[in-house]
Protein backbone atom coordinates (compact mmCIF):
# COMPACT_ATOMS: atom_id res chain seq x y z
CA UNK A 1 0.00 0.00 0.00
CA UNK A 2 0.96 3.40 -1.14
CA UNK A 3 0.57 6.49 1.23
CA UNK A 4 1.66 9.93 0.48
CA UNK A 5 0.87 12.90 2.77
CA UNK A 6 3.00 16.28 4.14
CA UNK A 7 5.23 16.74 7.11
CA UNK A 8 2.35 18.69 9.41
CA UNK A 9 -0.67 19.81 8.25
CA UNK A 10 -0.49 22.80 5.18
CA UNK A 11 -4.14 23.59 5.10
CA UNK A 12 -6.88 22.48 7.44
CA UNK A 13 -7.19 19.39 8.81
CA UNK A 14 -10.80 19.04 7.31
CA UNK A 15 -9.80 19.87 4.00
CA UNK A 16 -6.42 18.00 4.33
CA UNK A 17 -8.09 14.65 5.41
CA UNK A 18 -10.64 14.49 1.98
CA UNK A 19 -7.43 14.83 -0.25
CA UNK A 20 -4.39 12.89 2.14
CA UNK A 21 -4.49 9.41 3.65
CA UNK A 22 -1.67 10.16 6.07
CA UNK A 23 0.59 12.53 7.80
CA UNK A 24 3.63 13.00 9.36
CA UNK A 25 3.61 14.57 12.50
CA UNK A 26 6.18 17.27 12.98
CA UNK A 27 5.09 18.98 16.15
CA UNK A 28 5.89 15.70 18.11
CA UNK A 29 9.86 16.60 17.68
CA UNK A 30 9.62 19.84 19.19
CA UNK A 31 7.19 18.72 22.09
CA UNK A 32 5.23 16.32 23.41
CA UNK A 33 1.69 16.93 22.79
CA UNK A 34 -1.06 16.72 25.75
CA UNK A 35 -2.79 13.32 25.36
CA UNK A 36 -6.27 15.38 24.56
CA UNK A 37 -5.03 17.36 21.96
CA UNK A 38 -3.46 13.69 19.98
CA UNK A 39 -7.19 12.33 20.99
CA UNK A 40 -8.56 15.17 19.00
CA UNK A 41 -6.12 14.74 15.86
CA UNK A 42 -7.14 11.21 15.80
CA UNK A 43 -10.60 11.74 16.26
CA UNK A 44 -11.09 14.22 13.24
CA UNK A 45 -9.72 11.59 11.07
CA UNK A 46 -11.02 8.58 9.85
CA UNK A 47 -10.50 5.27 10.95
CA UNK A 48 -8.16 4.23 7.99
CA UNK A 49 -6.21 7.65 7.84
CA UNK A 50 -2.40 6.92 8.75
CA UNK A 51 -0.37 8.44 11.13
CA UNK A 52 3.40 9.03 11.51
CA UNK A 53 4.82 10.42 14.72
CA UNK A 54 8.17 12.17 14.89
CA UNK A 55 10.43 11.27 17.39
CA UNK A 56 11.46 13.88 19.89
CA UNK A 57 14.74 15.94 19.61
CA UNK A 58 15.41 14.71 22.67
CA UNK A 59 16.38 11.53 21.71
CA UNK A 60 18.32 12.60 17.80
CA UNK A 61 19.60 16.08 19.01
CA UNK A 62 20.22 16.39 22.91
CA UNK A 63 21.16 12.27 23.69
CA UNK A 64 22.36 12.06 20.50
CA UNK A 65 20.58 8.45 20.21
CA UNK A 66 22.35 6.77 23.51
CA UNK A 67 21.17 5.13 25.64
CA UNK A 68 20.52 7.05 28.38
CA UNK A 69 17.40 7.52 30.85
CA UNK A 70 16.27 11.03 28.85
CA UNK A 71 16.62 9.17 25.84
CA UNK A 72 14.97 6.05 26.63
CA UNK A 73 11.80 7.94 28.84
CA UNK A 74 11.48 10.25 25.83
CA UNK A 75 11.23 6.88 23.42
CA UNK A 76 7.99 5.93 25.80
CA UNK A 77 6.54 9.21 25.73
CA UNK A 78 6.38 9.19 22.23
CA UNK A 79 5.19 5.56 21.74
CA UNK A 80 2.33 6.47 23.90
CA UNK A 81 1.56 8.99 21.42
CA UNK A 82 1.80 6.83 18.32
CA UNK A 83 -0.72 3.95 20.92
CA UNK A 84 -3.40 7.16 20.97
CA UNK A 85 -2.70 7.71 17.34
CA UNK A 86 -2.95 4.36 16.23
CA UNK A 87 0.40 4.89 14.20
CA UNK A 88 2.47 1.93 13.12
CA UNK A 89 5.42 3.97 11.95
CA UNK A 90 7.90 6.25 13.75
CA UNK A 91 10.12 8.55 12.39
CA UNK A 92 13.49 9.61 13.51
CA UNK A 93 15.57 12.26 12.01
CA UNK A 94 18.94 12.57 13.55
CA UNK A 95 21.13 15.89 12.82
CA UNK A 96 23.78 16.46 10.14
CA UNK A 97 26.37 16.41 12.71
CA UNK A 98 25.44 12.12 13.47
CA UNK A 99 27.84 11.22 11.49
CA UNK A 100 28.76 7.60 10.55
CA UNK A 101 31.19 7.26 13.11
CA UNK A 102 28.33 7.44 15.99
CA UNK A 103 26.45 4.60 13.74
CA UNK A 104 27.03 2.33 17.31
CA UNK A 105 25.13 5.14 19.63
CA UNK A 106 22.07 4.42 16.96
CA UNK A 107 22.42 0.47 16.83
CA UNK A 108 22.65 0.34 20.86
CA UNK A 109 19.45 2.62 20.93
CA UNK A 110 17.38 0.91 18.70
CA UNK A 111 18.58 -2.75 20.48
CA UNK A 112 17.64 -0.80 24.24
CA UNK A 113 14.16 -0.49 23.15
CA UNK A 114 11.09 -2.16 23.01
CA UNK A 115 9.03 -0.97 19.57
CA UNK A 116 6.44 -3.24 19.82
CA UNK A 117 4.51 -3.41 16.90
CA UNK A 118 5.97 -0.04 15.50
CA UNK A 119 8.17 0.10 12.19
CA UNK A 120 11.27 2.48 12.73
CA UNK A 121 12.70 4.39 10.18
CA UNK A 122 15.35 6.67 10.67
CA UNK A 123 16.85 9.56 8.24
CA UNK A 124 20.52 9.65 8.51
CA UNK A 125 21.57 13.47 7.00
CA UNK A 126 24.84 14.25 5.46
CA UNK A 127 27.17 13.93 2.98
CA UNK A 128 29.09 11.66 4.83
CA UNK A 129 26.22 8.63 4.89
CA UNK A 130 27.01 8.16 0.87
CA UNK A 131 30.01 6.74 0.81
CA UNK A 132 29.77 3.11 -0.45
CA UNK A 133 31.36 1.77 2.28
CA UNK A 134 29.39 3.54 5.10
CA UNK A 135 26.20 3.05 3.06
CA UNK A 136 27.24 -0.91 3.05
CA UNK A 137 28.21 -0.73 6.86
CA UNK A 138 24.32 1.10 7.46
CA UNK A 139 22.48 -1.70 5.24
CA UNK A 140 23.75 -4.41 7.22
CA UNK A 141 22.67 -2.29 10.56
CA UNK A 142 19.37 -1.35 9.69
CA UNK A 143 18.84 -4.84 8.60
CA UNK A 144 19.73 -6.47 11.20
CA UNK A 145 17.43 -4.28 13.86
CA UNK A 146 14.68 -4.03 10.98
CA UNK A 147 14.97 -0.13 10.96
CA UNK A 148 14.07 1.47 7.27
CA UNK A 149 16.25 3.94 6.12
CA UNK A 150 14.69 7.19 4.89
CA UNK A 151 15.70 9.23 1.87
CA UNK A 152 15.03 11.39 -0.56
CA UNK A 153 14.74 9.20 -3.51
CA UNK A 154 15.35 11.83 -6.09
CA UNK A 155 18.84 12.37 -3.99
CA UNK A 156 19.69 8.80 -2.83
CA UNK A 157 18.03 5.45 -2.40
CA UNK A 158 17.83 3.70 1.24
CA UNK A 159 20.35 1.91 2.21
CA UNK A 160 17.73 -0.30 3.48
CA UNK A 161 14.00 -1.10 3.57
CA UNK A 162 12.28 -3.82 6.09
CA UNK A 163 8.40 -3.58 5.83
CA UNK A 164 8.72 -0.33 5.50
CA UNK A 165 9.70 2.21 2.33
CA UNK A 166 9.91 5.76 3.76
CA UNK A 167 10.54 8.65 1.87
CA UNK A 168 10.67 12.65 2.58
CA UNK A 169 11.24 14.97 -0.64
CA UNK A 170 13.40 17.58 0.39
CA UNK A 171 13.63 19.20 -3.32
CA UNK A 172 16.60 19.82 -5.90
CA UNK A 173 18.81 22.52 -6.06
CA UNK A 174 18.52 25.71 -3.63
CA UNK A 175 15.43 26.11 -2.51
CA UNK A 176 14.04 23.65 -0.27
CA UNK A 177 10.96 21.23 -0.94
CA UNK A 178 10.76 23.05 -4.21
CA UNK A 179 11.43 20.27 -7.40
CA UNK A 180 10.34 23.01 -10.62
CA UNK A 181 13.54 24.11 -12.63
Amino acid sequence: MIKVGCCGFPTSMSRYFQNFNTVEINRTFYQYPETKTVEGWRQKASEHFGFTVKAHQDITHKAKMKVKDESLSAFERVKRICRTLNSHVLLFQTPSSFTPTTLSNAEDFFMAINREELALAWETRGPEWQSPETREKLHRTLENLNVAHVTDPFRALPAYTGEVAYFRLHGLGERMYYYQL
